[in-house]
């Protein structure tokens, strides 16, 4: 997997950067409360993906005197965005994950890591900022979930918090009319009626629907919420793919 990483982004021109694996070898207490029930917790992916975030902080994000954008890599952009715009009057920006709720000690409202922007050169003392996976008391703290406590410790930062969370679930009882007041376009409304006529078309893919929660962010961009990791069936989410991968080449082919 990670050569074929490295030869794409070989071939769109960017730049590749290899995680040391090393950083996964962190020791957690013996009395760390695995959620996960897993014999190692250094496995985990929710512990390895705030590792990974933390790190790129450390070694880019936190030395950067612009914007900085935090995105799930099955995150993707579908229109044109004027980043600072977006960001205008604002330190962060990004939207709560409600699969957060109950899953950490609530102090304060704080973004989650799927998409979260951060305007480096306004934030005070942006080093005392923690990514990573971790626990308090007999509680365990997700990925951005200790970003509480820095907000916390700075009320003079102002979030943005992006409420347009579109889950294409809810189109089952709306109509196109709805949809296109609501302002979605041509595309994103035949993607969302594509995507529900999967589970029309397999009945036994129902006990999954609510599991899925593929929509949009903002109209802006487009979250696909991996299949996989919920144990789907392999061809529901190839379907599910295939769906996303003819929307994003029709509106990268009509210019949207």
């Amino acid at each position: 997997m990670s050569e074929q990483i490295i030869n794409k982004c070989d071939r769109l021109d960017l730049r590749c950067i290899r995680i040391p694996q090393q950083i996964h070898e962190s020791i957690f207490p013996a009395f760390f409360p695995d959620p996960f029930k897993h014999s190692d917790i250094t496995i985990v992916a929710a512990v390895r993906h705030g590792q990974v975030v933390q790190y790129a902080f450390e070694t880019l994000g936190f030395n950067h005197d612009d914007i900085v954008m935090v995105i799930d890599s099955d995150i993707f952009l579908i229109k044109e965005l004027n980043i600072r715009k977006f960001l205008e009057g604002y330190e962060i920006c990004g939207f709560i994950n409600p699969a957060h709720k109950g899953m950490q000690p609530n102090i304060i409202k704080c973004p989650c890591s799927e998409l979260t922007i951060f305007n480096m050169p306004k934030l005070p003392r942006a080093r005392s900022m923690n990514f990573n996976f971790g626990v308090i008391g007999n509680k365990y703290v997700v990925t951005f979930g200790f970003l509480q406590f820095y907000l916390y410790n700075h009320p003079e930062i102002k979030c943005k918090f992006i409420n347009d969370i579109y889950d294409m679930k809810q189109a089952y009882n709306q109509t196109d009319d709805q949809l296109i007041k609501m302002g979605f376009s041509e595309e994103q409304i035949n993607l969302i009626r594509n995507y529900l006529n999967l589970f029309e078309e397999n009945q036994e893919y129902f006990k999954y629907f609510n599991l899925d929660t593929s929509g949009f962010i903002d109209k802006s961009f487009l979250n696909y919420r991996g299949a996989s990791w919920k144990k789907f069936p392999i061809e529901f989410a190839e379907k599910k793919t295939a769906l996303i991968k003819n929307f994003i080449e029709e509106i990268i082919l009509n210019g949207d």
